[in-house]
């Protein structure tokens, strides 16, 4: 079966899902509700990649982009801005606790210096 170019990079990026996620073509068919031959047909380029399939697994895994998985566009995986946003407070959180080290660390300084006289 002819395949457009469009129809073979769909396929490689499920493929890359595939791999990268270490997802089993049995698992994802079970997951999906499609037919391991189906899936397999698919992914082996005897026919088509159907919209269902593209639905299921952009379903199975919600963590990977729709638009990415059908158009090749943006990254891979979705970026959640909550995710943005907890990192954002994380190294807000380190280096506040790095500045009162450093405060806890000068007042032990001054200590031994006092306790010296």
């Amino acid at each position: 079966m002819k395949q457009t170019e469009a129809e073979r990079a769909i396929k490689e990026r499920v493929v890359q899902v595939l791999s990268e996620c270490k997802i089993s073509v049995n698992k994802l068919a079970m997951a999906c509700e499609i037919s391991q031959t189906t899936l397999n047909d698919q992914i082996n380029g005897n026919s088509k990649i159907s919209a269902a399939t593209l639905l299921a697994l952009a379903d199975f895994r919600k963590d990977i982009s729709a638009e990415w998985l059908l158009r090749g566009v943006g990254n891979m995986y979705v970026q959640n801005t909550t995710q943005q946003e907890d990192s954002e407070l994380i190294e807000a959180l380190h280096a506040r606790i790095a500045e009162q080290a450093n405060y806890i660390a000068d007042l032990r300084h001054i200590a031994r210096l006092t306790d010296k006289r």
